[in-house]
């Protein structure tokens, strides 16, 4: 490549994310959690949350949706640790987000094993993890579970997580946690190119194990808060019988107007 074909690294990158998380009918707490920089969604949200980040380079932030393990103990303990181990080393990432995004899910895992070495009551406890790592001129996917990571463009939904899943069982085949005992983790980590036009939406299966394909991609055609609105709307339309959580991402070409978070109605 000559150096007039060369791009620099861009000086920002401008997102917006439009966020969720809410408990499902019939459940008497949320067990997932999610976050998305230095922000944390609160258990039960009443109104998706809009928020504007502008990443610098050299800088890089977390987005994050995790969802405790069903059957297991503090399903919430262990999803809102997972959100907060990733969020504080968001900082301290380092310039291969590949490298990094395998890393903070092994680091993440240790810890929520330690956690269980420190109280008997939370021995078992786990949480799946769907989420992307941004900077100026990067994003990286990383999952381990059945949470996703859909990139939409073009009217099409793909999904590019990867579920872990044991076929004809119910369950997680992978997690964070999620045993009495260690168990190591590989998570599923790619590389993406985040390209104007583009979506990126994080879930739980209480979100994708409802809807169709069809249905989630008419809903991400619509604008990004009308998008969400519309996703929670078909989500209980279906039944609500999981939590639901949920991150849509996506570039903008304009300085934010406002860093501090805004609420949609």
């Amino acid at each position: 490549m000559t150096k007039a074909e060369a791009k620099p690294a861009a000086d920002a990158l401008f997102l917006q994310v439009v966020a969720i998380t809410h408990r499902g009918r019939g459940r008497d707490h949320n067990e997932d959690s999610i976050g998305a920089g230095p922000w944390r969604g609160p258990a039960d949200m009443g109104k998706p949350a809009v928020l504007r980040f502008r990443i610098g380079r050299g800088r890089a932030a977390a987005f994050v949706v995790a969802d405790g393990l069903g059957g297991h103990p503090a399903g919430e303990v262990a999803s809102q640790s997972v959100v907060e181990r990733i969020a504080s080393r968001s900082a301290t990432l380092g310039q291969d987000l590949l490298a990094a995004a395998r890393h903070l899910t092994a680091d993440v895992n240790e810890q929520l094993y330690a956690q269980m070495r420190a109280s008997e009551n939370l021995v078992g406890m786990g949480s799946t993890v769907a989420g992307l790592l941004c900077s100026s001129d990067q994003c990286v996917v990383f999952n381990i579970g059945d949470s996703r990571v859909y990139r939409w463009q073009d009217g099409y939904l793909h999904q590019i997580s990867v579920d872990h899943v044991t076929p004809g069982r119910s369950g997680v085949a992978a997690s964070l946690g999620g045993a009495p005992f260690f168990v190591k983790v590989n998570a599923h980590v790619a590389s993406e190119r985040w390209l104007l036009g583009r979506r990126y939406l994080l879930c739980s299966d209480g979100v994708s194990g409802v809807l169709t394909q069809e249905t989630l991609e008419t809903c991400m055609a619509l604008p990004a808060l009308d998008a969400v609105r519309a996703l929670i709307r078909a989500v209980r339309a279906a039944g609500a019988p999981d939590d639901i959580s949920m991150l849509l991402l996506e570039r903008t070409a304009a300085r934010p107007q406002s860093p501090a978070p805004k609420t949609g109605a």
